[in-house]
């Protein structure tokens, strides 16, 4: 065999090994969040995109800055949250409209990721690369949950978004 044949053979093996080969390794996982929550989450393209089973980085509550101080709204105070890019895609602004009608101002991580089913397979998004989310539905109990009452429904992260 000559010397080309055996290092293109090599690299073939080694392609097919490192997980290059679109194999099991590569499936999104949707994180299981204590509470199911469905949205429309509509990305740089203009595609909207039907969720069940969204999160926020595996949560069911959004984690973000606002001014000096970090906070960290529920799902279940959130109608909509419209995207706007900062000067670097590394931090994102949130314009979240609560269900009372306020809005509120967050700055959130862009590589922050986003979760969900769709009816055709899993999905996730970064932060960065979304324009708006709609909650459309939730929260439903996850089957075989057992919740107790006054439980959170989600924890809160105490570590920067």
């Amino acid at each position: 065999m000559t010397g080309l044949a055996v290092a293109s053979l090599a690299a073939l093996s080694l392609y097919s090994m490192s997980g290059f080969g679109g194999g099991d390794e590569d499936q999104v996982e949707v994180p299981a969040a204590a509470q199911l929550w469905n949205a429309t989450v509509t990305d740089s393209t203009l595609t909207d995109t039907d969720l069940t089973e969204f999160s926020f980085d595996g949560y069911t509550h959004l984690q973000g800055t606002l001014g000096a101080g970090t906070i960290s709204i529920k799902f279940d105070e959130v109608a909509k949250v419209d995207v706007v890019e900062t000067e670097t895609k590394s931090k994102m602004l949130f314009l979240v409209t609560l269900k009372n009608g306020t809005i509120k101002k967050i700055g959130v991580d862009g590589s922050t990721p986003l979760y969900g089913k769709t009816s055709f397979g899993a999905y996730k998004i970064a932060v960065k690369d979304v324009r708006k989310i709609v909650f459309t539905g939730g929260p439903f109990a996850r089957p075989g949950a057992s919740a107790s009452p006054g439980a959170t429904a989600s924890p809160v992260r105490t570590h920067e978004p």
